[in-house]
């Protein structure tokens, strides 16, 4: 249960089947809980004289057992006493459309709590609250690489920025190793064929190597006309790729899920740049906060992997 009154109200709900004689075994069955914890309930009810008639069950919503505290709420009390004074600043944050791992990550690194706090404590604290929520996900097929095999490159907008004078779009240019997931973006207000071409090169550059395959969809830049079969490629691009050496792969149009890998991280990008409060429209500035978010993404464990790309990054001999 996710609440000190949940877990108070599932306690009643045993005690009550313990009294009208159901066993053990019924119970674990019809509430799905563990056998371990209906038995420690019974030996508390038992010694508070609920189940002989000794003592009535107090009116609801009165607990049971007010000192009966399961070993979960023991070991995070303290996390969650240092947390609580600062439940206000979170709930702004939250209100504002921060993610929780956002939250999470600013209250440390911003000095609002100096000590440490294990993440895991930190979401049952919001739990507690009722400041957690949900998020939806669709499952799309997985498609597997070899180390060295492609680079993923995709854009995702943020948002728009007064540039020279004009209002102009800011776009995020990611690229994706398919197989240690190391991820690497560079923010753009140009995306013609010279600053994308630019940007590819810089993240060779970044990354080490040059990928056998390097993968995207098929925007001018890339291809002169689209196509499921055999697009045809801009020359200007065809020669970069052959003097990298590396095979340009345009996907078909309407097809994301074939690079799903970079598809799926555009969110998440958004969300790291949540907590960027300065100056809207300085790119720099931008880049470095991203740059530094980054670094941290990749230090950690991806949840498909159970890898972490920093230290998973390999390249098969020649492509280096």
């Amino acid at each position: 249960m996710n609440s000190a009154n949940e877990r108070s109200q599932m306690s009643r709900k045993i005690v009550e089947k313990l009294v009208s004689g159901e066993g053990i075994n019924q119970i674990c069955k019809a509430m799905k809980v563990g056998k371990h914890r209906v038995m420690k309930i019974r030996d508390a009810a038992a010694g508070c004289g609920y189940l002989n008639g000794t003592t009535k069950l107090p009116p609801y919503p009165t607990r049971l057992f007010p000192k009966l505290i399961d070993r979960r709420t023991i070991s995070i009390s303290d996390n969650w006493n240092v947390l609580e004074p600062h439940i206000d600043w979170i709930k702004e944050r939250l209100e504002l459309g921060w993610h929780r791992v956002t939250v999470f990550e600013e209250i440390f690194k911003a000095k609002i709590i100096k000590v440490s706090v294990p993440r895991s404590s930190f979401y049952r604290f919001l739990n507690h609250h009722n400041l957690s929520s949900k998020d939806a996900r669709r499952v799309v097929p997985e498609i597997i690489h070899q180390p060295g095999e492609a680079l993923l490159l995709d854009w995702g907008y943020l948002w728009t920025v007064e540039y020279e004078g004009r209002r102009k779009k800011l776009w995020v240019f990611v690229g994706i190793l398919g197989f240690s997931r190391l991820m690497t973006a560079q923010v753009m207000v140009c995306c013609d064929q010279v600053h994308t071409l630019d940007a590819i090169a810089g993240m060779y550059e970044q990354l080490g190597g040059v990928p056998t395959r390097t993968t995207s969809d098929n925007p001018k830049v890339f291809t002169l006309v689209a196509c499921k079969y055999e697009p045809i490629l801009n020359p200007v691009y065809e020669r970069f790729a052959a003097h990298y050496g590396t095979i340009v792969e345009a996907l078909p149009p309407r097809d994301p899920e074939k690079k799903g890998k970079v598809e799926r991280p555009m969110p998440y990008l958004r969300r790291l740049l949540e907590s960027y409060s300065g100056d809207k429209n300085d790119l720099t500035a931008i880049q470095k906060h991203l740059d530094e978010k980054l670094v941290i993404a990749n230090a950690r464990v991806h949840g498909t992997t159970r890898e972490r790309p920093v230290s998973d990054l390999k390249w098969k001999s020649g492509n280096n």
